[in-house]
């Protein structure tokens, strides 16, 4: 099976081009919306994912990272491309001797997956930048770029210039195009609706372009949307919340959604990051919010390592404080992963 090796990541066309040659182009079989941006893509994904379903549409959706398994990455209305499949183009794929990465084998695995499918459209998440990610192969009829921040320094440039062009790569001449905002540190101030608006903004294109899509399916397509491990609240006592917020941009966000709950108990902050990734301005952002503050670190080989703590020695860490507060836990979608095995093991949630 596909390996979680966050450090093989070889940015570029030719390979994920050749390799899709092969299997017959199944990427220019269905048009496509493409999404980039540092923050809030997945979100603008899974909600158009939804609207275009509730408009009777057969919508594939690739979106990454996973959170427990690889098959969450590829649905078909919903549904998760089935193990033996996965496999099948899995061992397929390897067999090229491309030297594909595990994102170039997964993104093939999907667009293979939509074509066999039959889909109408697909909703397809960059995985890095835009320009020379895997997905910048699509037949695309609609690009969004969601926001610009400082994240994958080492990859797309130092600068928020370099990354926003990186990102601006997946612009295509004629094609309609959606960009928001720049930057998230900009507009702060509501998240979650700066996202539904960039959605309500490409329901608007794709109605100019003859999609029936009603206020209707996109009131229910929103309602129904979800997008675990992002502020995930867990009913119980302790309440617990759950926010894959992985860089200082999305740490700021989480801090305004979680300032404008007005929760009236304290909160355990359970956080825990990548070692790549920038962990004194995520705290910084973070850990003024806390009561309390516990440094744990993910089941992940790149995790950073500042504690020693399980996730799950964490959790009991935080929950041994009583049920009169909130466990915010975030810091990194991985921490985030972990937590919510333990979780799903207890019967607390179902993903």
């Amino acid at each position: 099976m596909l390996d979680f090796d966050t450090k093989n990541i070889h940015l570029g066309l030719e390979r994920v081009e050749q390799a899709l040659k092969r299997l017959g182009d199944p990427h220019l079989k269905f048009p496509a919306i493409h999404v980039a941006g540092t923050n809030g893509k997945g979100s603008v994904c899974s909600m158009l994912d939804s609207i275009l379903g509730k408009a009777g549409y057969k919508v594939g959706l690739f979106t990454s990272p996973h959170l427990l398994r690889w098959n969450e990455r590829i649905k078909v209305n919903g549904h998760e491309i089935p193990d033996e499949v996965m496999n099948t183009l899995e061992l397929q794929l390897t067999n090229y001797n491309l030297r594909l990465t595990p994102f170039e084998i997964i993104t093939c695995i999907a667009f293979e997956y939509f074509a066999r499918q039959n889909i109408y459209m697909a909703v397809v998440e960059v995985g890095m930048g835009g320009r020379l990610d895997a997905t910048n192969v699509v037949n695309s009829i609609l690009t969004i770029i969601t926001n610009v921040e400082l994240d994958h320094t080492e990859y797309l440039g130092g600068t928020i210039e370099k990354i926003r062009r990186e990102k601006e790569g997946i612009i295509k001449p004629g094609v309609p195009h959606i960009s928001p905002h720049v930057s998230t540190s900009l507009h702060m101030s509501n998240f979650v609706e700066q996202n539904r608006s960039t959605v309500v903004q490409a329901v608007s294109a794709l109605q100019q372009q003859g999609y029936k899509i009603t206020d209707d399916h996109v009131k229910d397509g929103i309602a129904s949307s979800k997008w675990p491990g992002r502020f995930q609240i867990v009913p119980g006592e302790p309440l617990i919340i759950l926010d894959g917020a992985h860089n200082p941009a999305g740490a700021r966000a989480l801090k305004v959604m979680i300032k404008e709950q007005n929760f009236d108990r304290p909160i355990t902050l359970v956080i825990g990051v990548q070692a790549s990734k920038d962990a004194d301005g995520i705290m910084r952002e973070l850990t003024p919010l806390a009561s309390r503050v516990i440094i744990t670190r993910s089941s992940h080989p790149q995790s950073a390592p500042l504690s020693e703590l399980s996730v799950e020695q964490a959790i009991k860490k935080a929950r041994s404080f009583g049920k009169d507060q909130i466990v915010l836990i975030a810091g990194s979608l991985f921490v985030v992963a972990d937590a919510l095995k333990l979780l799903i093991d207890e019967k607390s949630v179902i993903m």
